[in-house]
């Protein structure tokens, strides 16, 4: 018994924490006189079905209070919606959805950061604005590392219907960082022109499975102080485990059938997952703030 929870969780340690990061694009350095990114990176975590995008830039302590970056996706089967494609203002290249994320300056790294009204952190159909989500764009920031990471719901990016029951899908991006509500290098293609970057997604464990049927914990407070607290006679989850943007597994716990609190006083302020597991598969990727 011993032996199979242990290779549980190395398995599950092996996907959320050491998931290859693929590349996507690599860009000059010095071409920017502000942000100036080196490296676009991505990789696609099945279990929580999340697609996470990592930038390498240059000196990230300067821009640490206030960055930016926007997404732009061509999705192969177009928008659920039906509307056509708009395109990005820094490239030629056709786009379905926009995603920004211009933090204000004044914010704090990792995560502590807020939006403007009139660039808040969203994704959008590029034809028309047409808000698609709000809020729903994590940001982890690195400064050791000079590396931003940001996390999108893959259904967000490219629902399955936008799929069109493929299991292997190639998206086109454009994308561009800065910093204090505005970009400052075209990380994916020279300023004005297209953009021949994309990353492929294989959707065959998600789409085949129903692991993530129950998307949201009630949780009794969020932001949360000390504990984490659910009642789980609803969910009837064997185990729980806490992660950060980054996707490294913090914390663990064995759960009872009832009230359950998790201790999370020792946690570094910042937005974490709360992932439910039972028969060996997790079903459940909530969020919640710590304070």
């Amino acid at each position: 018994m011993k032996k199979n929870y242990f290779s549980f969780i190395l398995m599950t340690w092996t996907l959320l924490s050491f998931a290859q990061w693929t590349t996507i694009s690599n860009d000059a350095s010095g071409d920017s006189t502000g942000m100036d990114a080196t490296l676009l990176e991505y990789q696609y975590n099945t279990t929580t079905d999340q697609v996470l995008f990592r930038f390498t830039v240059n000196d990230l302590s300067t821009y640490s209070s206030g960055p930016a970056a926007d997404f732009s996706f061509h999705l192969p089967n177009g928008l659920d919606s039906g509307a056509n494609s708009g395109n990005h203002w820094s490239s030629s290249s056709p786009v379905h959805k926009t995603a920004t994320i211009y933090c204000n300056a004044g914010g704090t790294a990792p995560s502590s950061y807020t939006y403007p009204n009139d660039w808040p952190n969203e994704m959008f159909q590029a034809v028309d604005n047409t808000t698609l989500c709000s809020n729903c764009i994590n940001i982890f920031t690195d400064v050791t590392t000079n590396q931003i990471i940001y996390t999108f719901d893959r259904t967000d990016i490219i629902s399955n219907s936008e799929a069109g029951g493929s299991n292997i899908v190639t998206i086109g991006i454009v994308a561009n960082v800065g910093h204090d509500v505005g970009w400052d290098d075209s990380v994916t293609h020279v300023n004005g022109s297209t953009s021949s970057s994309e990353f492929t997604l294989d959707l065959s464990t998600v789409l085949s499975t129903g692991e993530f049927a129950i998307t949201n914990i009630s949780l009794f407070t969020n932001p949360v102080l000390e504990e984490v607290i659910f009642n789980n006679n609803r969910y009837n989850a064997r185990k729980a485990i806490i992660v950060d943007l980054a996707g490294h597994i913090i914390k663990e716990f064995i759960l009872n059938n009832d009230e359950n609190r998790l201790p999370v006083s020792n946690l570094s302020n910042g937005m974490y997952f709360l992932m439910l597991s039972k028969n060996g598969k997790y079903f459940s990727n909530s969020k919640f703030i710590k304070k």
